[in-house]
């Protein structure tokens, strides 16, 4: 019953990463792109910028509860699973506290796994933590790190850093019928609006496709350093 329990986490896991998506594909379509004058240079830019009353820092609080929702999902996943495997072997084994042993260091595994009694009534489980998932700092790339996440979700939200915003498809019609589409690089994006073109594009030329946004969601610096400047769906998933 317990790696049911397991699966059905990973599955509400999937559908919060799944709603994440959604909401980073709908912020950025919600982006509105208009082409100014700078009266001043003579040169025009386009500017890409949310619509009133739909501040950035909502929509980053927002976010924030639906990474930590899907964190937590995929750590009780692996409680459960622990706890499926355990009892399965060793019912005697399994308590309140049994859950899967995610500790600092490598001792730290050890002791867990020796006061449970598991390395000695479950040897095969206690080589696979100690020999290969390593579930602890500068152990397994996945375990640790999203143990760390669990941990901070519980003190603080997992608010995400927008990033890479990133206009594509642009095309610029100069005189003589000459277009142009420029790459253009991505940016670090926070509040307030975004301009390309400044400086570049001529008040006789024209912008005939103001391009399509693509956004990247990264976790910010305060978060855990393992996981910090990570995109944040790709990232669960993998785990």
């Amino acid at each position: 019953m317990q790696l049911l329990y397991a699966r059905a986490k990973i599955g509400r896991a999937n559908k919060h990463l799944d709603d994440l998506r959604r909401m980073i594909d709908a912020l950025a379509s919600a982006y509105v792109a208009t082409v100014e004058l700078n009266s001043e240079t003579g040169h025009q830019a386009i500017k890409y910028a949310l619509p009133d009353g739909q501040p950035l820092s909502k929509w980053l609080l927002e976010s924030a509860l639906v990474i930590g929702d899907a964190v937590h999902n995929l750590k009780s996943a692996l409680d459960h699973a622990w706890y499926a495997l355990v009892a399965k072997a060793d019912s005697t084994l399994v308590g309140k506290s049994t859950k899967f042993p995610v500790r600092d260091t490598s001792q730290e595994v050890e002791s867990a796994l020796h006061g449970s009694r598991i390395d000695v009534a479950i040897p095969a489980l206690h080589q696979l933590i100690v020999g290969k998932l390593k579930p602890f700092k500068g152990g397994d790339g996945a375990i640790w790190p999203l143990h760390q996440l669990n941990n901070w979700d519980k003190h603080r939200l997992l608010t995400p850093v927008l990033q890479y915003f990133s206009p594509s498809g642009i095309e610029i019609e100069h005189e003589g019928g000459r277009v142009e589409k420029p790459l253009v690089m991505a940016t670090w994006q926070q509040e307030g609006p975004y301009y390309v073109g400044y400086g570049s594009i001529p008040a006789s030329s024209k912008v005939i496709n103001k391009g399509k946004v693509a956004l990247a969601i990264l976790f910010d610096d305060g978060t855990p350093g393992a996981v910090q400047h990570m995109d944040v769906p790709d990232l669960l998933t993998y785990y």
